[in-house]
């Protein structure tokens, strides 16, 4: 399992090394068990400083649970969010000329998404602090990110950018979308309900 992490460090430190060496080589099996693997171990790490957080507020069925629910959550999220990941930015790679198949493609994204599963999942439990490097560390991931789709795919470093950076557009547009919508429902709530005086 060490050496397993410390790939991982090396795919986000060194992902064009990495990638030229891996990229093709990993079964489904293998891609799964990396992905789950850090599932689990975000999980296990989050959900246990947060339990010591409920243990010392006094909440000690609840703390011991949610770590449970944690360990188990971590991974089948983290595998949703691979597939999910993996199906849209192939689209994109395929329109551009990708040249992957879906099972190199999806196979080759876990050196990116499960070390930054992992690295986000552990340090997640730190109020405030843990949600702002998570964001950072994410935003660093589009570096390693664009060289497994340039490799995996043959595609230059441009257009290895614009496979994900079509969906980071989509995804703040939908976000700008959801956020005008909610506070124009929010609004007529208000509006429908009667002030009283004198408040």
């Amino acid at each position: 399992m060490l050496e397993e992490i410390k790939t991982w460090f090396n795919a986000l430190i060194h992902p064009t090394e990495l990638i030229t060496k891996e990229s093709g080589k990993s079964t489904w099996e293998d891609a799964f068990k990396r992905v789950i693997l850090a599932g689990f171990l975000a999980g296990l790490v989050s959900g246990f400083f947060i339990m010591l957080f409920q243990l010392a507020a006094g909440v000690v069925v609840t703390a011991i649970i949610g770590w449970i629910i944690a360990m188990i959550v971590g991974p089948i999220t983290a595998v949703i969010g691979w597939i999910i990941g993996a199906i849209l930015l192939f689209i994109t790679a395929k329109l551009l000329g990708g040249k992957a198949d879906f099972a190199r493609h999806t196979t080759d994204l876990t050196w990116y998404y499960a070390p930054i599963t992992f690295v986000t999942g552990i340090i997640s439990w730190i109020p405030l602090i843990g949600q702002a490097l998570g964001a950072l560390i994410w935003l660093y991931g589009l570096y390693p990110l664009t060289m497994i789709i340039k490799v995996s795919h043959g595609l230059s470093t441009e257009k290895a950018v614009v496979v994900w950076l079509i969906w980071v557009i989509i995804g703040i547009i939908i976000a700008i979308i959801a956020a005008v919508a909610l506070f124009a429902f929010i609004a007529s709530i208000k509006g429908m309900i009667p002030t009283i005086p004198g408040y």
